[in-house]
């Protein structure tokens, strides 16, 4: 079934690869979802949507944002 339905997708459209459900991707990448959000790439593939952490500066405790991948204060 799943060999007929990949045929199926190269006849229906060139780029069905390229879909984000199952895009591929270079390991250690990371992907900005949101401003707040980002998931990275483990063995391959994307990883769950998660939340950019706060940081401890100090005493302080800062928002970090994502920006190019990564969360960054």
């Amino acid at each position: 079934m799943a060999r007929t339905l990949i045929i199926l997708c190269m006849f229906l459209c060139s780029s069905c690869d390229e879909s984000p459900e199952d895009a591929t991707c270079e390991e250690g990448a990371g992907e900005c979802m949101s401003l707040y959000e980002v998931r990275y790439c483990l063995d391959g593939v994307w990883g769950e949507t998660q939340d950019c952490p706060p940081v401890t500066n100090g005493e302080f405790e800062v928002t970090t944002v994502c920006d190019e991948g990564l969360c960054r204060p």
